[in-house]
């Protein structure tokens, strides 16, 4: 069975910020935040890096034909390095642009970069743990402020993904994000972590943010639902996540990705291949076949035989 990694990333470097303040590679797979150093990848390498050769190698290991990359502003924006990669290995990798939506000059940015870059989307890391809402705690967070963005996406054929964060994060509003998707019906868009469900988080909101997914333009990713379930492998907390989302929207609607190399700290590349193709035994073979690469085919690389 073909499989596409459809959310992974790379970074020669780590040098973003969160909510904590900076966030800077201090060696060995760690990262020094808040003044404390910890583990953010496994210790691979003497630097806190994970390149694109690396990332290659990897996906040939393990079977993986394509990947799509991603960004977040604890990593850093690396849209050059993206850009980059997806440019020099166009037939394995696509990738999504990263602009801060509080930047007044975002829009400016995200057309300069689409230029330059064959983008398959754009990013928006509005979680506050991990992203935007967290860097600009001081300022308020609407889905409105968004509308720009989307009109670039919709002006190139773009798709826009979201990582909300946790059900206590600022920018988990469904109703709003709902009423975005509402107001751009040509614009898919992608909900990463499959709504982001915490031991701790509210069910409520999850529930209300995945009923989204039943929108014809708005699909879950389904990458680090395990760790974030605290799941330990076969992921049998990950995959009842999973089950609740499939009863709902089905697996039309869903798109497998691994989210690494953050995530190979309790998982390796295969496991998380296997969670869900050997251990989610509610899923048949065309289920599969959706999550693993036809629905991140249509979506970020426009293949016509993913319905």
């Amino acid at each position: 069975m073909k499989i596409i990694d459809a959310h992974i990333h790379i970074f020669s470097e780590i040098d973003g910020a969160n909510a904590n303040g900076p966030v800077k590679g201090c060696g060995l797979g760690r990262t020094i935040n808040a003044g404390i150093c910890s583990p953010f990848i496994p210790p691979i390498s003497m630097e806190t890096s994970w390149p694109v050769e690396l990332l290659l190698e990897c996906m040939e290991q393990n079977g993986v034909s394509q990947a799509v990359l991603f960004q977040n502003p604890t990593i850093g924006s690396v849209n050059d390095e993206v850009g980059q990669a997806i440019l020099q290995y166009p037939d394995k990798l696509t990738g999504l642009v990263q602009v801060d939506p509080f930047d007044e000059n975002a829009v400016a940015l995200a057309e300069e970069l689409i230029d330059r870059y064959p983008f398959a989307g754009i990013k928006l890391e509005v979680s506050t743990g991990w992203g935007w809402t967290g860097i600009h705690s001081d300022r308020d967070f609407h889905y409105s402020m968004l509308k720009p963005l989307v009109q670039v996406a919709e002006k190139h054929g773009l798709m826009v993904a979201f990582d909300t964060g946790d059900t206590d994060s600022a920018a988990y509003l469904p109703e709003e994000l709902g009423e975005l998707a509402d107001q751009f019906p040509n614009v898919i868009f992608v909900i990463e972590h499959g709504g982001y469900l915490t031991p701790e988080g509210s069910l409520e909101k999850w529930e209300a943010m995945t009923d989204n997914a039943k929108k014809e333009n708005v699909y879950l990713g389904i990458c680090a639902v395990p760790s974030l379930m605290e799941s330990e492998y076969p992921c049998t907390a990950g995959n009842a996540v999973l089950k609740k989302l499939y009863d709902k929207v089905g697996a039309e609607k869903l798109i497998w990705g691994t989210d690494g190399p953050c995530t190979f700290k309790a998982y390796t590349y295969r496991q998380l291949i296997d969670s869900v193709a050997r251990y989610a035994d509610f899923l048949d073979r065309e289920d599969l076949e959706r999550i693993f690469y036809k629905n991140a085919g249509k979506v970020y690389f426009k293949a016509e035989s993913a319905g």
